[in-house]
């Protein structure tokens, strides 16, 4: 982010710092404090119960290896919030960024870890990380950064797509793993040593890389929105929500039918379809977010 890039962020902002303050020290003490209590409490439960409750052997590997990651983001928002609390109370205007990324961070490490409280019967934790933190977006970005309601809604629905299509990504690998242990979708491979491999279903390899790509993109659009939604974040936006849905569609359609019922992995292409209304049809894109570029 260039010098003539903040300038140009500053122009419309109108900064509450005494509100940014409070949040801030509000949203450091639920990420240093929450994630890590709920990773010691839940992690092996969650391992455990997959396995045991909802008869997932594959979901214990991503358990183990993605729960943490997500938690060690979760403390890395906090201490984004202890430099924003920082900034406000030097009453520097870069504090706002700080507060919204952390803030954005704090989203994305918490929705995904609800879904195996939810599946193995656990008490979901998690929504007392998202709920509060999906609160304070309002707050910061409306009452601390007095950021306008078309770009706050805006930046909400491109947000959620975000976390939804990481998500995506991320089942992608699952099922990949459950399809290498399903009878009928799985191909065994005999090397010359002897030794055996399994591959599970291709389709599930596709999804899975794009989608994590396209949420980046989104976490980028998300905060951009926000305070400089310019062209350049526009067609960001709009590659980002095509493969989304491109991908996010037939991904939720498949393991629909596998499973017998409507799929949340169709919540990211849905989610990044109305956004992609928003940023394809000027006249919205031009009321709503009220470009720099205009």
């Amino acid at each position: 982010m260039t010098e003539q890039d903040m300038k140009l962020m500053q122009l419309d902002l109108n900064i509450n710092y005494q509100v940014g303050l409070v949040l801030s020290i509000i949203g450091m003490a639920i990420q240093l404090i929450l994630p890590p209590w709920f990773f010691l409490l839940h992690y092996d439960k969650l391992m455990i119960d997959e396995v045991v409750v909802a008869n997932c052997p594959t979901c214990f590997y991503v358990i183990r290896y993605f729960l943490p990651a997500y938690t060690d983001v979760a403390i890395i928002a906090g201490i984004f919030y202890f430099v924003a609390a920082v900034g406000f109370y030097k009453k520097e205007k870069w504090a706002i960024y700080w507060a919204v990324w952390a803030n954005i961070l704090a989203l994305f490490t918490s929705f995904w870890p609800m879904i195996p409280e939810m599946d193995t019967g656990n008490p979901i934790l998690y929504a007392w990380i998202f709920l509060p933190e999906t609160v304070m977006w309002f707050l910061i970005t409306r009452y601390a950064a007095g950021v306008s309601w078309g770009r706050v809604i805006t930046g909400l629905f491109t947000g959620m797509a975000m976390v939804t299509t990481f998500m995506n990504g991320t089942a992608s690998v699952n099922t990949y793993m459950k399809t290498m242990r399903n009878p009928d979708s799985v191909t065994f491979v005999k090397a010359s040593n002897g030794a055996v491999y399994r591959i599970g279903e291709a389709f599930f390899v596709l999804t899975q890389r794009l989608n994590w790509l396209a949420a980046i993109g989104m976490m980028i659009v998300t905060f951009y929105v926000l305070f400089k939604p310019d062209f350049k974040i526009r067609m960001l936006g709009i590659i980002s929500a095509l493969i989304s849905i491109i991908l996010g569609t037939p991904l939720g359609i498949k393991i629909s039918f596998m499973k017998g019922e409507i799929s949340m992995m169709l919540y990211a292409p849905a989610l990044a379809f109305i956004y992609l209304i928003i940023f394809v049809f000027n006249p919205l894109w031009e009321k709503l977010v009220q470009p720099v570029d205009s």
